[in-house]
């Protein structure tokens, strides 16, 4: 019996499998949507610590991307003591596409998110043969209301962009 990461990888499996793992994507990430969105549209703002992760990505746009060592928010100077790639993005979205910070901010997080999902179901074919489990894996993950509730709130600027990496 083979250990459950020594099954063989997709890449050397027959490409008749390949459709099925595209379907199983494709399946995966349109769920993941039509579970998302419902919750993501009922708020028009980057909920919780949105605002101040809108203020870190504009403090280091405004600092010609160099990182700050503090940044004022509610007439305070918090350190900028935050991992920075996703504020970095978050800046660099906003000079490139001319958007607004917040609105980067509340939509970034959501598009991380679905990213994720490819990730996890990429992951999930390289762990498993069974194609039931696979497909059963990839159905039931974007339903899992804690795999997209905090990541795609404004807050989520971080989490989700940790996420896709981890």
């Amino acid at each position: 019996m083979k250990n459950i990461l020594q099954t063989e990888a997709w890449a050397t499996r027959p490409k008749k499998e390949i459709p099925f793992l595209l379907l199983c994507l494709s399946l995966s990430i349109i769920l993941g949507l039509l579970v998302r969105l419902p919750y993501f549209f009922s708020y028009d703002f980057a909920l919780n610590d949105g605002a101040l992760f809108a203020q870190m990505s504009e403090a280091i746009r405004l600092n010609h991307y160099i990182l700050p060592e503090v940044v004022e928010y509610n007439r305070t100077a918090i350190p900028f003591a935050y991992p920075p790639l996703a504020f970095y993005v978050v800046a660099f979205l906003t000079d490139l596409l001319r958007l607004d910070v917040l609105d980067v901010v509340r939509y970034l997080p959501l598009g991380f998110n679905l990213l994720s999902i490819g990730a996890f179901v990429l992951l999930a074919s390289q762990l498993t043969n069974n194609k039931l489990v696979f497909l059963y894996t990839c159905l039931f993950f974007p339903l899992i209301p804690r795999s997209y509730e905090w990541p795609i709130m404004g807050g989520g600027v971080t989490r989700s962009v940790g996420f896709f990496f981890v």
